[in-house]
């Protein structure tokens, strides 16, 4: 998720470099990486909705607990399977 989230950003960063780079400026190229300007994440493409939600993402919910380890909660996507190039 951690190489996703970075690949994500640089992409926007990328996107946002015709221009000014603010953290805005990159926050608004989330909304254009949609089917067309997908992420190829390591956890499948990545796009956004025009609300900022990821498209048809599945997205794992995780609990630390007491001993420090990630236990699974729950997996939270509309359809619960990651996106599929489009």
């Amino acid at each position: 998720m951690a190489h996703d989230a970075v690949l994500t950003a640089a992409q926007g960063v990328e996107m946002a470099a015709l221009g000014d780079v603010t953290g805005e400026s990159v926050a608004r190229m989330f909304h254009q990486m949609n089917s067309r300007q997908q992420v190829p994440g390591a956890s499948g493409f990545i796009s956004f909705q025009n609300n900022g939600n990821p498209r048809n993402k599945a997205i794992p919910i995780l609990h630390l607990n007491a001993k420090g380890r990630s236990e699974l909660v729950e997996v939270s996507a509309r359809r619960g399977e990651p996106a599929r190039k489009q």
